[in-house]
């Protein structure tokens, strides 16, 4: 599996969350999803903030770099929750559309050589391709959390 491969599943579940968020979500927007506890709304848009990190992560496996962060995300969507902040679902959906461009672009980048080996995640080593795959889990594990409050099977 290349990182092209990666990106085109990376795509295909950024698509699924962006037609959850525009259509069956919106009823749902502010009730809480169990496994984060916050309202689907800040959840939605969590995936979209976490586009980023994935791109950064995507880049140091291009680069060979160690890999850090990950927390402040979590923690800018609690305080956002707490403060009972929730964007759109049309800014949410323009938030997931844009911000995957970067992912994207970074994991067509990655060559096969990229993907083997293991990489130094925050003091500790990591398989290359299961983190570069995380883009693709961050997606669909917390679209299941939203499927999961509007009645959606997965």
């Amino acid at each position: 599996m290349t990182g092209a491969d990666i990106a085109s599943r990376f795509e295909a579940a950024n698509a699924e969350a962006i037609e959850c968020v525009l259509g069956p979500a919106g009823a749902h927007w502010e009730s809480p999803t169990e496994a984060e506890g916050w309202p689907v709304g800040v959840t939605a848009r969590h995936i979209g903030l976490g586009h980023e990190l994935m791109a950064s992560w995507a880049r140091a496996l291009r680069d060979g770099t160690p890999v850090t962060g990950g927390a402040d995300v979590h923690q800018r969507n609690a305080k956002v929750a707490a403060e009972g902040v929730v964007a759109t679902p049309d800014e949410v959906s323009a938030l997931l559309r844009d911000n995957a461009k970067a992912v994207v672009a970074a994991l067509r980048e990655l060559t096969e050589d990229d993907l083997e080996g293991e990489i130094d995640f925050g003091g500790r080593m990591m398989p290359r391709r299961m983190l570069a795959e995380a883009s693709i889990r961050h997606v669909q594990g917390h679209l299941d959390s939203i499927r999961a409050v509007i009645g959606q099977g997965a």
